[in-house]
């Protein structure tokens, strides 16, 4: 039994070795390219035309507005049963707006994976190694060297190859 374990341990390790050298890969030596793109004017590009998005920030911008009605309400009402009815509707706009920040994390999540892979599409075809976002770490950058509309133009690309066709 110990004999078998042996044999297969040892030709698992020769196999996961065998792909393995003892030099390190070679990369021809050339200029690094490198771009920025500003994820930020993205991300506001694409929510503004995410039909979710839209629908996300009308009830909750509806919710904001409701909150502050009820509240002025509160604050003129001397009846402590209106006064419950009015911290009632209160916390059930609270958990409304937990549920609406659960959609939003999910939306955002959908568009960002969106933008990166028209990022990942764009550097391989500028054939790029690095993209620096704007604003978050770089200081500097020639607006030649931004990709931000280009990775744009991939996203409605994307979009209108993935539309449906109408007849």
């Amino acid at each position: 039994m110990i004999s078998r374990f042996t044999s297969f341990l040892a030709a698992a390790l020769i196999a996961a070795n065998a792909g393995c050298s003892s030099e390190p890969k070679r990369v021809e030596p050339r200029d690094l390219r490198v771009r920025a793109v500003n994820l930020s004017l993205i991300f506001d590009f694409l929510a503004a035309k995410n039909a979710d998005a839209k629908d996300l920030r009308e009830r909750r911008a509806k919710l904001a507005a409701d909150d502050a009605a009820i509240s002025s309400q509160r604050a003129d009402e001397g009846d402590p049963k209106k006064r419950a009815e009015l911290d009632a509707r209160l916390k059930k706009n609270e958990g409304e707006l937990k549920e609406l920040g659960k959609r939003e994390e999910s939306v955002k999540a959908r568009l960002y994976a969106e933008i990166n892979r028209s990022v990942a599409i764009v550097a391989k075809r500028m054939d790029l190694d690095y993209i620096l976002t704007v604003g978050d770490a770089l200081v500097y950058s020639k607006k030649e060297h931004d990709i931000t509309d280009e990775v744009i133009r991939e996203i409605v690309r994307l979009h209108n190859r993935n539309a449906p066709v109408s007849r």
